[in-house]
């Protein structure tokens, strides 16, 4: 190796190169020293390599603004090369390879290349282009049916609502139909109430993921929706007989208390209510259900919508229980005699009530009200004579108070001397 290095380095060769590379860099001195460096700004043109890839991919430029065409490039030099250069001495690169779909893309712009000796590039602006690229895409969405019973006339409810075709074609670029997340058309656009059944052609309505309406950005389209009605009517029945001794009926209540009828309009349009078998409560002492078929309650071609059966629960509670302390001293009498002296004796000085949690809870000692009738008692004893009582909606009595009244005149009757005529009424 080193006999070779040895050979070349006294070979003819090594001497005319060695003499070239002299003279370049004398050259380059003497022109250095004769032209001093210089710095300029040059406009140079974008060359865009593989725009196939866009005719490839049916990309478009969809982008709000122009895409630059030259860069501006800065150079700097010995002042006789810099002021010769030419925009063609220098070539600036965007590749088009860097698209891979739809969507933003940044494309990155090479750092320009100039071949003109003693020439540098300082810097170029812009790096960078921002741009966007779509294509054109068909995408079939389907259509919604939006409806409440604000549309409907009294007593009507929808049953049912379907749009023809159920599904429409919607053509733009890719990032716009992407933005669709459903279309929409609602009866409320039709202006009216809907009284039956019918059809009628509405326009679609465009909505993004986060339910806002982006119609204004889609072309008008148009679907016929077809909808069918019923007749909403309550759900009636009655309860019979009388729960066990001590035991009351809390509550009743249906599954449902109306239900959507159809079939048969003028069978339907007499019909104001479907009337449920009676539901017998008879001797019952707890809570229990009764399933009744409603089909058996409706005529022939008629039907309830989504409603088989009607499921009606009974609540069945015993009665609470609570005793009051009542005295004469609070007893009211009405019909006394001024001529006769009366004395009272209540049977019980505790009242036993019934009824409800609720009401019992109403009630006090202070509450209620109880009174006597003396006026057709004469002189005498009378025996369990009837006490009135008035109590609170939902409350009872348990006993039975009665009160013995001696009746006593206070001086021998005279002629003027008012007496009872009639004898006592015993309490039965």
């Amino acid at each position: 190796m080193k006999e070779k290095i040895s050979e070349f380095l006294k070979s003819k060769s090594f001497y005319i190169t060695f003499s070239i590379f002299l003279a370049i860099g004398a050259w380059l001195m003497v022109v250095s020293s004769q032209n001093p460096k210089e710095s300029r700004s040059i406009e140079v043109p974008i060359t865009f390599v593989n725009s196939q890839i866009l005719e490839e991919n049916d990309l478009v430029d969809n982008s709000a603004t122009t895409l630059p065409t030259t860069v501006t490039v800065k150079v700097s030099g010995s002042e006789a090369f810099v002021d010769r250069l030419q925009p063609s001495d220098l070539y600036v690169e965007v590749d088009y390879s860097q698209i891979t779909g739809p969507g933003n893309v940044t494309l990155e712009i090479k750092e320009p290349v100039c071949d003109t000796l003693g020439v540098y590039v300082d810097s170029y602006y812009p790096m960078t282009i921002e741009c966007v690229y779509d294509k054109t895409v068909e995408r079939y969405i389907d259509v919604e049916v939006d409806w409440n019973e604000d549309v409907t006339a009294s007593g009507i409810s929808i049953v049912s609502a379907v749009a023809e075709p159920s599904n429409i074609l919607v053509t733009g670029y890719s990032m716009d139909v992407d933005r669709i997340a459903s279309v929409k058309v609602n009866l409320a656009d039709m202006g009216s109430k809907i009284s039956k059944s019918g059809s009628v052609s509405l326009s679609c309505h465009f909505y993004d993921k986060n339910g806002a309406e982006i119609t204004r950005d889609f072309a008008g389209e148009k679907v016929v929706v077809r909808y069918t009605t019923g007749k909403i009517v309550p759900v009636k029945y009655n309860l019979i007989g009388a729960p066990a001794d001590g035991y009351y009926v809390v509550s009743h209540l249906p599954s449902v208390t109306s239900v959507t009828l159809t079939g048969d309009a003028e069978v339907i349009n007499d019909i104001s209510s479907v009337n449920l078998s009676n539901i017998s409560i008879q001797g019952s002492n707890k809570n229990f259900t009764k399933g009744v078929n409603i089909s058996d309650f409706l005529p022939k071609g008629v039907s309830a919508v989504g409603v088989s059966q009607v499921d009606i629960s009974i609540n069945i509670s015993k009665y609470a229980t609570k005793t009051v302390a009542i005295s004469q001293d609070k007893l009211k009498k009405t019909g006394e005699n001024t001529g006769y002296l009366y004395e009272y004796v209540l049977s019980d000085n505790n009242l036993q009530i019934k009824g409800t949690e609720s009401a019992l809870g109403r009630v006090t000692d202070t509450s209620i009200s109880y009174s006597i009738d003396v006026t057709k008692l004469g002189e005498g004893t009378h025996k369990n004579v009837k006490v009135t009582f008035e109590l609170q909606e939902g409350v009872t009595m348990d006993n039975i108070v009665t009160c013995d009244v001696k009746v006593t005149p206070l001086a021998t009757p005279g002629e003027n001397q008012p007496q009872p005529t009639e004898p006592a009424e015993p309490l039965e």
